[in-house]
């Protein structure tokens, strides 16, 4: 029975990461999911497109007009400071849910990585700017779904060199991802009632506007290494169990994929919110460097 809800946990949460990895590629071309969406600096882009929009428009979309700036009410804004909160809750909830499982490496990082973004949020990050609280309680969803695809673990069905080469990928991508943040903090110690920006320099900066975006996709990258080969038999034994054949067919077909999911749902989503910074970099500094990409040295 146990075993029965974890799978239904699991199949549950793939599902709706697909859903939502569709709905940050609709952001693209929708105004009003690209409003919910954005936060800090890129939201202020949002909001200065949106008066262009409605200088250009003129009448055409007055509806349209009016839910994009009830959506900028006072009410539904968040101060980013409140990003320690997706960390404490997901720690707090990955420990209740996987505490009484085995203690395997993938679980053992994912605890570090929690409690290391929740001290960068306390001790490291200058925080400037708001989010919608739509993008708040997308967060808070984010790390509610998060433990349920950990549940089935099994480090004896993973083969050493995926072991040895996800902890080495895990450990570098966590220490980079700290290294820009803190790079990213040095150039925001004004106070946030006169908030500047810089063009940051160093390290993957040289290269890319968005380095710890890429750090925390070869996190997860990470994850869905060490996680490769586990539970694949438990996988079957559950699906074996539930009786109806095609809740037990989907199940079957979801579970080993859903790692692969998890890492899709994060990769899309950074890949959305590097475009728009990458974006607001190239408007906001004119000698921004050209060479540099958004995400991906050299291609993108």
């Amino acid at each position: 029975m146990e075993d029965n809800i974890r799978a239904f946990g699991a199949c549950g949460a793939t599902v709706l990461y697909l859903i939502l990895s569709v709905t940050a590629i609709a952001s693209l071309f929708s105004p009003f999911l690209a409003k919910l969406a954005s936060h800090g600096k890129t939201r202020v882009q949002v909001e200065s497109q949106d008066e262009d929009d409605d200088s250009t428009a003129g009448t055409n979309r007055p509806i349209l007009s009016k839910i994009l700036r009830l959506l900028d009410h006072q009410l539904l804004q968040i101060p980013k400071s409140q990003f320690s909160n997706f960390y404490s809750f997901g720690l707090t909830w990955s420990g209740y849910i996987l505490w009484n499982r085995s203690k395997n490496l993938a679980v053992v990082l994912l605890y570090l990585h929690l409690v290391r973004r929740f001290a960068e949020c306390q001790y490291v990050h200058q925080w400037n700017g708001t989010m919608h609280l739509a993008g708040y309680a997308l967060g808070l969803l984010h790390y509610f779904l998060l433990p349920l695809m950990f549940q089935f673990h099994s480090n004896q069905e993973t083969r050493w060199p995926y072991r040895f080469f996800g902890v080495l990928l895990n450990i570098y991508s966590q220490y980079n991802q700290y290294l820009h943040h803190s790079i990213l903090a040095s150039y925001r110690c004004q106070p946030q009632s006169n908030p500047r920006y810089s063009i940051p320099v160093g390290h993957w900066f040289q290269f890319i506007s968005c380095p710890h975006y890429l750090a925390e996709i070869l996190i997860y990258a990470s994850f869905t290494i060490l996680l490769h080969d586990d539970g694949r038999h438990d996988h079957e034994i559950v699906c074996d169990t539930i009786g109806h054949r095609w809740i037990a067919g989907m199940c079957c077909l979801i579970l080993p994929w859903r790692n692969c999911v998890l890492l899709t749902w994060v990769t899309i989503n950074l890949a959305v919110s590097a475009r728009s910074t990458h974006a607001w970099y190239h408007k906001k500094f004119q000698a921004y460097p050209k060479k540099r990409r958004a995400l991906i040295p050299c291609i993108w």
